[in-house]
């Protein structure tokens, strides 16, 4: 993933989000999960950059537990780079899938989430892991009230 690319270096950032699928941990990775990465076409995906107010992760399951009947959505404020490096302790929700309520939290910086935008957030994963048939691991940012679905994967570590 690269951020803040400027339109001269696009290209130069595309060749090498590609290049990176020869790299040792990627190899590494295709291998646990028994995939052919020769065989598997590859696609690089261009967005616009947002500067959210809010962003994180939100997994259709338990990724500790393997709880399937909980959803577990993680915030910061700002950037989801932090998270995702793990430089910074996010806000962590625990919610009933089927009810939508939360079930207990987490937060040491007050809630970054409203009760709104964490049933919007637990919509949206529940919506893909019933798309893909896979439990999700979703990243997402919040700008202006709005709910940006920036990327889907599945959950692997079940």
């Amino acid at each position: 993933t690269h951020l803040e690319v400027r339109r001269a270096d696009l290209l130069a950032k595309i060749e090498e989000c590609m290049a990176s699928a020869s790299a040792t941990h990627a190899q590494a990775y295709a291998l646990r999960q028994a995939v052919d990465i020769s065989r598997m076409p590859l696609a690089v995906i261009v967005q616009k950059m947002i500067h959210p107010d809010a962003a994180g992760v939100a997994f259709s399951v338990d990724p500790v537990s393997g709880e399937r009947t909980k959803a577990v959505i993680e915030a910061v404020s700002g950037q989801g780079s932090p998270l995702v490096d793990g430089s910074v302790t996010p806000d962590t929700y625990w919610a009933d899938k089927e009810s939508g309520e939360v079930l207990s939290k987490r937060s040491d910086s007050g809630d970054i989430l409203s009760e709104t935008q964490i049933g919007t957030i637990l919509e949206y994963v529940c919506k893909l892991e019933k798309h893909f048939r896979l439990p999700q691991d979703m990243e997402w940012a919040y700008l202006d009230g709005v709910c940006w679905v920036l990327q889907s994967r599945p959950v692997t570590a079940l």
